[in-house]
């Protein structure tokens, strides 16, 4: 090569370069508007998955409560029953002469107490279980959105393991 050749190509040799780097900073602008545009999307799903917790949250928090009151109201209502309930067959053990009548009075009022009491106690497992059902469902919806881990035990273990303590009636 001689140097005219070499004075000939050194202008195309050093345009090139330029040229590469022209279209890298045509690409690097591009890249940042789509990084910024993907970042923008994604702080938006992160504000709308905030949201849903803070929903479900919320709808769970209302859940408990309702149930909570279902059953502290049950249990006033039973007491107050059990009260009138005692006030009634005391009145008509007090006013009754005859043995008959004060036995027959003390049968119905056991038959009266033990049903009664069955009664309240299956409002209260009604309550429990609906309260049950109502967390699986919510469970359920969250979970079909997130893969839960293999470490994490199922949504239908967990409802098995509520369900199992809230239905004890001793409880």
């Amino acid at each position: 090569m001689n140097l005219e050749t070499i004075n000939t190509l050194l202008p195309f040799l050093l345009v090139i370069p330029l040229a590469i780097n022209v279209l890298l900073m045509v690409k690097v602008t591009n890249l940042k508007k789509q990084i910024k545009s993907s970042h923008a999307k994604t702080l938006a799903l992160l504000e709308f998955l905030r949201k849903q917790q803070s929903r479900t949250a919320s709808i769970k928090a209302k859940q408990a409560l309702v149930e909570k009151t279902v059953n502290s109201s049950t249990v006033a209502v039973e007491s107050i029953h059990q009260s009138i309930s005692d006030a009634a067959f005391n009145v008509i053990n007090n006013l009754s002469s005859k043995e008959k009548t004060k036995t027959r009075n003390q049968k119905l009022r056991e038959l009266h107490d033990q049903t009664s009491s069955d009664v309240y106690k299956s409002v209260k497992v009604v309550n429990k279980q609906v309260g049950v059902i109502t967390e699986a469902f919510l469970s359920t919806r969250k979970s079909t959105r997130a893969t839960p881990s293999d470490k994490q035990p199922t949504p239908e273990r967990q409802v098995h393991k509520k369900r199992s303590k809230r239905l004890d009636p001793n409880s």
